[in-house]
């Protein structure tokens, strides 16, 4: 059979098949670049507790992209300079094996390893944030706990590029000095007997912004807004937010990303402070699991729509969430991935 208007000879042929081949790249470079710009879905996972078998079915679930992974510093180096990456190491394994990408929290709050704590070495104060036995907080702009932490983090990302991890690193949170921009525990403008100090504390995070961009380069660096919209009880202080993320975007552009922990079905109370920025960078949310009502189908499907309608790009979810398998829960983490 021959088609109209095209002819049989080999030369024709070959340049039918130049075509089909040119027409079959395109094609699959916009489905790599469509999969590459699509929103994400990772499941928070506190791994210095959590077992390998379960890590491993949280990364074998074929709706899912990645894992976020929580663990402590002071885990991670019991000792000054002596590491112990035995926990986090096998975390990231399982999601390569999987395919699957990882976000890294590496916590220096709400506690710092005793030997750092001990003898005076860096100032504290106690918080009242009794989590799993903790109640001492590192004063945040504390020069040793900064040198520290940031001397810790070099190990890690050397770490994980000699073991060729660093491919999996979605990104890094901005954990240090606090969690979030919130210093639990202060009361009165108060770290203990240490008074707040806005300036030295706004110089410690984008020091620690800085740090973070420098270790991880080619990882998105999720940048944290104030828990309930406090910085320093009693202060609000909305612009200090605001002052990082202008400068973590003006020095590190696109690779600072907005994220914010408190995603409810209410939406997120950092909702204002991300007006201006979130048509600049990033959105990513960590929606909370810690009670029974944040799995419920309903409050899940209303947060997540309530993300999606401010333009976030990246949801970390609870594990009660992911392995839920409710049609509501399923049918909103695939509304996620449609573009």
């Amino acid at each position: 059979m021959q088609f109209s208007g095209y002819s049989s000879t080999p030369n024709s042929l070959r340049i039918r098949a130049f075509f089909l081949f040119l027409i079959m790249l395109i094609a699959s470079s916009a489905q790599t670049a469509q999969g590459a710009n699509r929103r994400l879905v990772f499941v928070t996972i506190e791994c210095d507790w959590t077992p390998a078998s379960t890590i491993e079915s949280y990364a074998a679930l074929p709706n899912i992209d990645g894992l976020g992974l929580e663990i402590q510093w002071l885990k991670l180096e019991p000792q000054p300079g002596k590491y112990d990456w035995s926990a986090i190491d096998a975390a990231i394994r399982i999601a390569a094996k999987h395919k699957k990408y990882v976000t890294l929290y590496l916590l220096a709050s709400p506690k710092s390893p005793d030997w750092l704590t001990e003898g005076g070495k860096a100032q504290t104060f106690f918080s009242g944030t009794v989590n799993r036995g903790l109640g001492v907080d590192t004063v945040p702009w504390d020069k040793v706990y900064l040198a520290m932490y940031s001397r810790f983090l070099q190990a890690a990302a050397l770490h994980f590029k000699s073991l060729n991890m660093t491919p999996y690193i979605f990104a890094v949170g901005t954990v240090a000095p606090e969690r979030d921009c919130t210093i639990d525990g202060s009361r009165n403008g108060m770290l203990g007997t240490f008074a707040y100090n806005r300036a030295s504390y706004l110089l410690a995070c984008e020091q620690m912004v800085d740090t973070y961009a420098k270790l991880f380069p080619t990882a998105r660096q999720f940048v944290p807004a104030p828990s309930g919209e406090v910085i320093c009880s009693p202060a609000r202080d909305p612009e200090f937010f605001q002052e990082l993320m202008t400068y973590a975007i003006s020095k590190h552009k696109q690779g600072c990303w907005l994220f914010s922990r408190d995603l409810s079905p209410a939406g997120s109370r950092n909702t204002a402070q991300f007006v201006g920025f979130n048509q600049r960078t990033g959105l990513a949310y960590q929606v909370p699991g810690k009670t029974p009502e944040d799995a419920n189908p309903t409050n899940f499907n209303h947060a997540i729509q309530a993300g999606l309608a401010n333009g976030a790009i990246y949801f970390e979810i609870a594990p009660a969430c992911a392995i839920n398998g409710d049609s509501l829960i399923l049918e909103t983490i695939n509304q996620i991935h449609r573009k």
